[in-house]
């Protein structure tokens, strides 16, 4: 590569010849610096890189000690995901990473949903436990549940939801909000 600069920096320095009645490319009393900076090919560099951002799209398969695993393959900590929402088994989430060499869990840069939606003005079918459905389609559990402080769900309400696609059972819903609508 040297040698390739030298000999171009060479051609431009060479006077013409004076009987031809051209005159010189650069003027000899100019001094002339060149900056290069190295080019590294991709294949022989082994300095540092960015990491490459990835997108994986998976169902939570489990949560243990604040690790998220989706599909039983990859880890994420909790601490990364997206204010007001909080994955749980079954939730398809969009997660953006980078996997650091050698460590156990992924990096995620952002956890969100896959889809999700608000719906409003349906009914309470069921209430389990801790466990109920909205409109025979919506799974809901009150260990995930965000509603105002003193309500309790109960069956016939009329509440408006925030919805995250979820396979719970014969589900594909989880509410991940509640709030009921008085008056109706």
């Amino acid at each position: 590569m040297w040698r390739r600069l030298s000999r171009a920096l060479a051609f431009f320095r060479k006077r013409a010849d004076p009987d031809e009645g051209h005159e010189r490319l650069l003027p000899e009393s100019e001094s002339h610096h060149v900056q290069v900076e190295p080019i590294y090919d991709h294949f022989n560099y082994t300095g540092p890189s960015e990491p490459e951002i990835k997108v994986i799209i998976g169902c939570v398969t489990s949560i243990v000690d604040g690790a998220v695993y989706i599909n039983r393959e990859n880890s994420f900590y909790l601490d990364t995901v997206c204010e007001g929402f909080v994955p749980y088994t079954g939730d398809w989430l969009e997660v953006m990473y980078y996997a650091e060499p050698g460590a156990a869990h992924i990096k995620a840069l952002s956890v969100k949903p896959l889809n999700s939606r608000r719906v409003d003005q349906v009914k309470i079918s069921s209430v389990h436990g801790r466990h109920g459905v909205i409109d025979s389609s919506i799974f809901f559990t009150l260990d995930s549940l965000q509603f105002p402080a003193g309500y309790v769900p109960q069956r016939c309400d009329i509440v408006n939801v925030v919805i995250v696609e979820s396979t719970q059972s014969c589900y594909l819903w989880r509410a991940i909000s509640m709030t009921p609508v008085y008056g109706y």
